[in-house]
């Protein structure tokens, strides 16, 4: 909606306010107005309160109750008091061209007088600032605002509203993590998806540096990746990163964190996801996952189930392909019998598999922390080998440097997020393919507010024949209440009908379990659930989640 101003003077009273019919005008006062209109540029703005309107036009009160009449250019509605902000567009031979911001929502005084005071311009992209940081709980000090702000000017591309969020999260302001965050918000930062890129992009890395005529590099790629991520022998001392370089997360006492390590961290400090002393707590979750899906599944779906919920059928087989891997590598002694070797399509293909062994975890692994604290190990080391070797092989803008890179962002964003908030994803093994899957405990680390010994948990899984499932836990002591967010009403009524197979393994362990089950309007992710903390009244306490509950 656009705005041609049509100035025609000052009024002192609401009474006397005329739309361009040049009467009761005070001289000076029509100066004044004149005068302030010359001096409007373009990206300026103007707040004034609608007083009068008849038809189109309108009479719009300024400061110093200057009075504006306007015309409006297009249908708009406009309420008589509402307070509008309107933004300069164009000043050609004293005619602004003005445009309301935030047209369609009502404006907090709040928020215009936040800005007001600290000092910085009313804009679209300010009010959608300081609104954001309102809405979110934050303060909007003189010293906040204008620390924002500062990004706000930098990523003139990027929303304000998901500058603020990174601010409340406690993450750094960057583009990677710009680029990360919104990744989060649009469900596409699912580390299994980033695990399947990398891999799929590596052998096409190699054939497209052998037809280049680069067979010297497509080996070394290769090298590099069979040695420091299948076989996680050392690298150069520049591709580690540094032994000085802090601890992602420290476990306090009783406190629930997130396995995030980063490499070289010290392998003494303990990190929590089961709770102290449980370790008999109900591991209910792998004991019934193939009895509950393979055995209930509707009429029609019994095989696919089997594959569903099952990991790799041979424990033994990442073995097995890593010892043909070995074997087969250590066979080709020269250059040349490497770059056949590395092309062959077989050889590929165990590669492949080999790496989503070590990125990758099956369900019943999930249990022992100590199997998350090493996956995420072996991503953080693998990856910045890998992305290092990739920009000096095939080069930045290669799809492989842009995949590695990209989970080593991702996996990097977490970290930082898990200085606050206890986030976890677990990219799974199954028989069948990989499954994505995420935990996040609701305690911000940094505010624990719940002294009740609740705790709880949102617990996110994507699967073949269940599809996207959401289930949010509270426990209190003995009693565990879970409520199920499913796609549809078959798998809705699939695990009311076998809820009893779960409750009766809680209860021989002591809990006991209330269930709800609702269909979900859309999918979640874990972001959301984050960002929606602050406003949560259930706290993590003093209590470790048990991820196997």
């Amino acid at each position: 909606m656009w705005l041609n101003s049509l100035v025609s003077g000052m009024q002192n009273t609401a009474s006397n306010y005329g739309i361009g019919n040049g009467k009761n005008e005070d001289p000076a006062a029509a100066l004044k107005l004149n005068r302030y209109i010359a001096g409007m540029k373009a990206g300026q703005t103007i707040q004034g309160e609608i007083v009068s309107k008849t038809g189109s036009e309108v009479a719009i009160k300024l400061a110093d109750d200057m009075v504006l009449n306007a015309r409006l250019e297009n249908d708009m509605e406009l309420e008589l008091g509402k307070l509008l902000t309107l933004e300069v567009r164009s000043n050609m031979g004293g005619t602004l061209s003005l445009s309301p911001l935030f047209e369609n929502m009502g404006l907090d005084a709040n928020v215009l007088k936040a800005l007001d005071m600290a000092g910085l311009p009313t804009n679209d992209r300010t009010i959608e600032m300081a609104d954001s940081m309102m809405k979110n709980g934050m303060s909007v000090s003189r010293e906040s605002l204008q620390e924002v702000f500062k990004k706000v000017i930098t990523y003139k591309d990027v929303p304000p509203s998901d500058i603020v969020s990174l601010h409340k999260l406690g993450v750094e302001v960057t583009r990677e993590n710009l680029e990360q965050f919104n990744n989060y918000k649009n469900l596409n930062h699912q580390v299994i998806r980033g695990v399947t890129d990398v891999v799929n992009e590596l052998p096409e890395a190699f054939n497209t540096l052998m037809q280049s005529g680069e067979p010297t590099k497509a080996v070394a790629l290769f090298d590099a990746v069979i040695n420091t991520v299948i076989l996680e022998q050392e690298a150069e001392p520049e591709t580690v990163m540094s032994q000085n370089e802090p601890a992602a997360i420290t476990a306090q006492e009783n406190e629930p964190v997130a396995v995030m390590p980063q490499v070289n961290e010290n392998p003494e400090v303990p990190v929590q996801v089961a709770a102290q002393g449980e370790s008999e707590a109900p591991a209910v979750l792998n004991e019934t996952k193939a009895e509950t899906e393979a055995q209930a599944i509707p009429q029609g779906k019994e095989e696919a189930a089997q594959t569903t919920v099952s990991a790799a059928p041979n424990e033994n087989q990442p073995v097995n392909i890593q010892n043909r891997i070995i074997e087969m590598y250590t066979a080709a002694k020269t250059p040349e019998a490497k770059a056949e070797l590395f092309a062959d399509k077989e050889f590929q293909n165990l590669v492949k598999e080999a790496i989503v062994n070590k990125w990758t975890l099956t369900p019943e692994a999930v249990t022992d922390k100590s199997n998350v604290e090493a996956l995420y190990q072996r991503l953080r080391t693998g990856l910045s080998h890998l992305e290092l070797e990739a920009r000096e092989t095939a080069g930045t803008n290669a799809p492989i440097t842009q995949a590695a890179t990209n989970l080593n962002n991702n996996i990097d964003f977490m970290n930082q997020l898990n200085h606050m908030y206890t986030y976890i994803q677990l990219p799974l093994k199954m028989q069948n393919g990989e499954q994505h899957g995420e935990l996040f405990v609701y305690t911000n680390k940094h505010s624990l507010a719940s002294k009740d010994g609740s705790v709880s948990a949102f617990l996110h899984l994507d699967m073949d024949n269940l599809g996207p499932v959401d289930c949010f836990v509270a426990m209190k002591d003995s009693k565990v209440n879970t409520n199920f967010r499913l796609k549809d009403d078959e798998t809705l009524k699939f695990i009311e009908d076998h809820m009893d197979i779960l409750n009766s393994r809680l209860e021989k362990r002591g809990y006991s379990l209330n269930v709800k089950c609702n269909l979900m309007d859309e999918e979640t992710s874990g972001m959301e659930e984050i960002l929606k903390t602050d406003n949560l009244k259930v706290f993590g306490g003093h209590h470790s989640f048990d991820v196997r509950t």
